[in-house]
């Protein structure tokens, strides 16, 4: 006798892959449902803070406090990064071509050498010999107050710690020392003890 077949319909074959179809149906209908409403509220989330033209920022600190307001329609700029600095070419020392003088207040500044010294791994040191001719006849300070290197320009102050005297009517020499990043465009020297500083450009190129 042949084995019986067993012949299943299109309904069957939807049963056994997800169970009752209209508990199945039912279900999507519920998940229909849920989707819609958190639509809406996402929706309705979003028109609300579009709505939103400034907030205020408060700020405590102890018993005092203060509230800023802040534009939160305003859309921040977009800056371009910088493009990377141009690096000392070395080799170092480094010696500059620089023979000037200066003079501030009946005292002549001789600049008699200028060297780019290695510092470390981003640091370099600037040394300036100096020669000050005192042509007064009493004595005048010869130290860092009256020097200033201007670091693509911005003023800085040096490191040297010179602090010393010119008699009247004579000459010292000293040593004058800057510390800056070695990613620098141009160098100048600024000599004199008033606002009005004289500028001597220093020549990096090799």
């Amino acid at each position: 006798m042949a084995p019986a077949r067993l012949t299943l319909g299109p309904w069957d074959l939807v049963r056994q892959t997800m169970g009752d179809p209209r508990a199945f149906g039912q279900k999507l209908r519920q998940l229909e449902a849920f989707a819609s409403w958190l639509f809406r509220i996402v929706k309705r989330e979003c028109n609300r803070y579009k709505r939103i033209k400034r907030a205020l920022l408060q700020v405590s600190m102890g018993s005092e406090s203060t509230r800023i307001p802040v534009d939160v329609t305003a859309v921040p700029a977009v800056r371009r990064a910088a493009p990377p600095r141009r690096r000392l070419p070395g080799p170092f020392p480094m010696t500059l071509a620089v023979h000037s003088q200066v003079r501030a207040d009946n005292v002549v500044y001789h600049i008699l050498s200028a060297s780019i010294r290695r510092r470390n791994m981003e640091r370099v040191e600037l040394h300036v010999s100096v020669r000050a001719m005192n042509e007064r006849a009493y004595p005048v300070n010869f130290w860092d107050h009256t020097f200033r290197l201007e670091v693509d320009g911005v003023p800085r102050s040096p490191v040297s710690n010179l602090n010393d005297i010119v008699q009247g009517n004579s000459a010292r020499d000293g040593e004058v020392v800057f510390v800056f990043d070695d990613t620098v465009d141009t160098l100048a020297l600024l000599i004199g003890d008033g606002p009005n500083k004289t500028r001597v450009p220093l020549d990096l190129t090799r």
